[in-house]
């Protein structure tokens, strides 16, 4: 947390990094193993940080704006 908070400065900012790095994790085949745990492994590293970060609230709310704007 001290790392992401130097980093980025403010919890939103940080919420806001998680959420971008879902929203452009590019399309995985089921048969690529490797690709599927790393991203298994993000989310575990987002549920966690969930715990302190209470903006990463909007992880499990969707994007939104890509609803309103195809």
């Amino acid at each position: 947390m001290e790392t992401l908070d130097h980093r980025f400065g403010n919890r939103f900012t940080m919420a806001e990094a998680f959420r971008r790095s879902l929203d452009n994790w590019g399309k995985i085949s089921p048969s690529d193993s490797e690709e599927l745990q790393r991203l298994s492994d993000f989310i575990n590293q987002c549920m966690t940080a969930k715990e302190t970060i209470l903006e990463l609230g909007i992880l499990g709310k969707g994007n939104n704006s890509r609803a309103r704007h195809p």
